[in-house]
């Protein structure tokens, strides 16, 4: 009928009607954050593929993607360079910002005048620093006629030193890697610090994958630089304590950020800054030396001023947690390697350890007749709930590594031995284990010396023998 035929007619025209709306409606708007319905790929999808275009050509720095804008962030060397890349692509915008290139942040040049920081800024910082704690000046010996500093990010809850690899693992001179059992200074060489000054030795580090020039199709994604020292048997370091012009503040735990997320850092140079986070998600070439380069993959920026040279390896936290390490940056934006990388990759602590440890009460020898030997024994304990269970290691403090033990003007017969059972000693200047268990609980520690006289003469007032024990979660 042609009633019908009308109604039909009618019924299309409104649906196309609505179509046109529709059209019309989504375009005069912005891209959807994290999606983009008109091109079929998603916000994170296209930067991707953009990045993959962009990689090896020059001028290009680095790239981004802010979800809460919707928009793909290109970071440029210069200005000419701003007609690689068009001001959208696949339906999404283009920010495009000249910042210049990233570079590792130096270590070997003169400290940097700080905007609204000009004499707030601690000589402490740069000074022999115990026990040590984080934000202070330090540097590998690299060689005496290396002359430079970084920060050092903090004494970890295991004990160790962390920082940046170019500070505490490359030499800075051509970026190579230092040997395992490098001397680490506090302060660095660059603040006066010698030989004398050393606090651990080089322990680990986080290979770096260079390039010897920025335009290389493809290049293996690093994720941080960072390194590992471990700390000397007779320094004392504060777990997570950083330094603070107004007092000193813990880190402890780790955290993400996100987009306009306010962080903090303490650096040697700069002290303790605010910025605000940029990106999670950043990546580009960061320049080490004259001639090399590294493509860093999944960074945190922040704008500038955040840091300066010297500033290397400072932690960044928020609100207490750990987030990570500066490494590197530019006039405008600061880089920042996620704590998540450190941590997989130097397998460190960076929280108070779920477990308490009482160790053996220092055992006292004395009163020892001639050609005799004396024993002694004490017992400290260990409980946690790893179900993974722990480790226990322990090594004489006072006589590694110096042969015969003396006592006044008496020297002892032998070296100091010890273990975890009087039938099982062995000598005390090398690391022993005192408890391997694979179970969550309570257990005891055990702990015996033992040790000769040599002389005729009787030593009647004795000494006291003082263990460092490790603890260590499987």
């Amino acid at each position: 009928m042609r009633v019908d035929r009308d109604v039909k007619i009618i019924v299309r025209v409104f649906i196309a009607l609505l179509v046109l709306f529709g059209l019309l409606f989504f375009a005069s708007g912005p891209p959807l954050a994290g999606g983009n319905p008109g091109q079929g790929k998603s916000l994170a999808e296209a930067r991707k593929v953009l990045e993959q275009q962009l990689i090896s050509v020059p001028g290009f720095a680095g790239i981004a993607h802010l979800e809460g804008k919707g928009e793909i962030v290109v970071f440029l060397e210069n200005e000419q360079a701003k007609g690689i890349v068009s001001d959208q692509f696949e339906g999404f915008p283009v920010r495009r910002e000249v910042t210049g290139r990233f570079q590792a942040l130096p270590t070997a040049v003169a400290e940097p005048i700080v905007p609204g920081q000009v004499n707030q800024i601690s000589p402490d910082r740069t000074g022999v620093v115990r026990p040590l704690i984080g934000g202070i000046s330090v540097s590998a010996l690299a060689g005496e006629q290396y002359i430079y500093a970084g920060t050092l990010g903090m004494v970890t809850y295991d004990n160790k030193i962390l920082s940046n690899a170019h500070v505490i693992a490359m030499d800075p001179d051509d970026s190579a890697f230092l040997e395992l059992g490098t001397a680490i200074i506090q302060p660095g060489t660059l603040d006066g610090g010698t030989s004398a000054n050393q606090v651990g030795a080089l322990e680990s580090y986080i290979p770096i994958v260079f390039y010897n020039n920025s335009n290389r199709p493809n290049p293996t994604y690093n994720y941080a630089d960072a390194a590992i020292a471990a700390l000397d048997p007779e320094v004392e370091g504060l777990s997570g304590w950083q330094f603070g012009e107004t007092g000193n503040y813990q880190v402890s735990g780790t955290t993400t950020v996100a987009e306009e997320d306010t962080v903090r850092k303490s650096g040697r140079t700069t002290g303790v800054t605010e910025g605000t986070v940029y990106s999670t998600n950043a990546a580009g070439w960061v320049q080490y030396d004259t001639n090399m380069w590294a493509y860093f993959y999944d960074q945190i920026a922040i704008p500038q001023p955040f840091e300066a040279s010297g500033d290397s390896g400072s932690v960044v936290d928020k609100d207490g947690s750990f987030v990570g390490l500066v490494f590197a940056g530019n006039d405008e934006i600061s880089i920042v390697c996620k704590a998540s990388y450190i941590i997989d990759g130097l397998g460190i602590s960076v929280a108070p350890p779920g477990y308490t440890f009482t160790a053996p009460p220092a055992i006292g020898l004395g009163g020892m007749a001639p050609g005799a030997t004396a024993t002694g024994s004490s017992t400290g304990s260990l409980a946690g709930d790893n179900s993974d269970g722990y480790t226990v290691t322990g090594i004489d403090a006072n006589t590694s590594n110096t042969g015969y033990m003396a006592s006044g003007s008496y020297v002892l017969a032998n070296k100091l031995s010890m273990g975890p059972a009087a039938d099982n000693l062995d000598p005390a200047d090398a690391s022993q284990t005192f408890l391997d268990v694979s179970t969550a609980g309570t257990y005891d520690v055990p702990f015996y010396v033992s040790q000769s006289v040599a002389y005729t003469d009787a030593i009647a007032t004795g000494y006291t023998i003082t263990i460092t024990f490790t603890v260590t979660e499987k």
